[in-house]
């Protein structure tokens, strides 16, 4: 049970059964943060703010608001209600339907392409990982070959991306790479990735701490980011101009039910998905809800620290896939710790036997195209709106007969709808890279998934364009600025 309080300081939820751990009593802060849609009694809502008293005014996505007083057993939720936003017509989204300046690219990563490992570097975690333990990757390969970008980049960008039209390709270096704050969880708390630590009640695994090692590691991580930006500003921006940023892999979370405690479920879920990385970044420290639900466990910021990460991105990576319903949890708070358990979240592709959305036969990702748009917006309310790259979205391959790749490029275009419609709502999203360039080796999953634009054959390393290569090189296509019937054609042609 879930008892909503309200005080002159702020809402906080408490479980109304004893939840101790050695830290002391669970305390659960009602979270910060508006934009996440509910509905009761087929009224749409969102949560708005928690607070008595506040230092900015939330901002309110739609025009037509009316604010809500609904009771609880122990107080107000103010909620406002609200119209969901119209669904996209993809049929015929163009690239001049974007700003001029937006960015198109096609992204990649390094261990995931280069292969040559005994070339230039030592080893990685990643290397030590798949020798290690290769039965946690599903085809029992590494990325030691991969795609061999590290001898093949020349001819990869010369004859295929630039003959793709694209203005950009994400690409990371792995002598220097800060592996995406996903491996955390997978990495720290489950086992299931590089380094493959975790407690035994949280995956196999001969060592480590679920309950402690993820916090300390996104811990030390962001501190590492926040140092590493300020050394390149002080010392190398003046002369280089460059600019710094974070990746986050996000998933949208949407209420399983229409009730106060799925939609408090999925903030929390939220909080501890995108709030433990960007709360800091933005205010300084963690999100209210994971120190209380946390509590000792969580490593604490020094005031200099805390001053040091404000504002230490130039701008952000959203990696978005899929989105997932989100319920209250009734797993012990005891029994099991960890940012997966802590967080009293259970996560669910389902609600009533139906789907949170279409499945494509094999592949594990339930689309859901609103949801970029959704992610997008929820950070542009809550954390500023910082400037914005959509670095990873994509979708692998069906394990049915595709010819015409109709599933990946259905699956980018409504994509590319929804974000077009929160770039016209205010984010400022300057840049939308594909996932992926090549079939590459796909972490745990190794080669078996295939998420390319371009078909890889695993002996000979040909690349075969498939048919969304086409597609996309269409979408990039300069486009006219104006039409004049009386000037020659080729004047009709200039850089979107």
């Amino acid at each position: 049970m879930i008892i909503i309080s309200q005080s002159s300081e702020e809402a906080a939820i408490t479980r109304a059964s004893d939840c101790k751990t050695h830290c002391g009593d669970v305390k659960v802060p009602l979270p910060v943060g508006i934009g996440l849609g509910c509905s009761i009694d087929g009224e749409q809502f969102e949560i708005v703010y928690n607070k008595s008293t506040t230092t900015h005014t939330p901002f309110l996505r739609k025009l037509e608001v009316q604010l809500l007083n609904i009771s609880t057993d122990q107080g107000t939720l103010r909620v406002t209600n609200h119209l969901a936003s119209q669904n996209c017509t993809v049929l015929d989204i163009k690239r001049k339907d974007f700003p001029d300046d937006f960015i198109f690219g096609l992204a990649s990563s390094a261990y995931q392409y280069e292969g040559a490992t005994n070339v230039g570097r030592g080893a990685s975690i990643w290397d030590t990982f798949t020798e290690k333990y290769p039965e946690k990757i599903k085809d029992g390969s590494s990325g030691k070959v991969a795609d061999e970008f590290y001898y093949l980049y020349q001819s990869d960008i010369v004859d295929r991306l630039k003959g793709m039209g694209v203005d950009s390709f994400r690409f990371s270096i792995s002598w220097s790479r800060i592996l995406p704050y996903r491996f955390i969880l997978s990495g720290y708390e489950d086992g299931h990735l590089a380094p493959g630590r975790c407690s035994r009640y949280a995956g196999h695994c001969t060592n480590g701490n679920s309950a402690k090692e993820p916090y300390l590691a996104m811990h030390y991580l962001l501190l590492a980011h926040a140092k590493a930006v300020d050394l390149y500003r002080k010392q190398y921006k003046v002369e280089q101009n460059g600019i710094v940023g974070i990746t986050l892999q996000v998933t949208w979370m949407i209420p399983k039910f229409h009730t106060y405690e799925s939609c408090l479920a999925a903030y929390r879920g939220l909080d501890f998905l995108t709030g433990w990385i960007l709360h800091p970044i933005t205010f300084g420290d963690y999100p209210e809800t994971v120190k209380s639900l946390v509590g000792c466990r969580l490593p604490k910021f020094t005031e200099d620290e805390s001053k040091l990460l404000i504002g230490s991105i130039d701008f952000l990576g959203v990696n978005y896939y899929a989105a997932t319903y989100a319920e209250e949890s009734n797993i012990s708070c005891i029994m099991n710790q960890g940012p997966s358990y802590d967080n009293r979240v259970n996560l669910t592709i389902s609600r009533h036997s139906l789907r949170i959305g279409e499945q494509i036969t094999g592949t594990e990702i339930f689309v859901y195209p609103k949801g970029i748009e959704e992610v997008v917006m929820y950070i542009k309310e809550n954390y500023n709106n910082p400037i914005m790259y959509i670095t990873e979205n994509g979708i692998n391959d069906p394990d049915f007969p595709d010819p015409q790749d109709t599933v990946r490029i259905e699956y980018h275009k409504k994509h590319l709808c929804y974000l077009l419609q929160a770039i016209k709502l205010g984010a400022k999203v300057k840049g939308y890279f594909a996932w992926t360039f090549l079939d590459n080796f796909e972490w745990s999953s190794g080669y078996t998934k295939k998420y390319g634009f371009y078909r890889v054959d695993r002996k000979s390393m040909a690349r075969t364009a498939k048919a969304s290569v086409r597609w996309f090189t269409d979408f990039l296509k300069p486009v006219p600025k104006f039409v004049n019937y009386e000037e020659p054609a080729y004047s009709l042609l200039s850089a979107a």
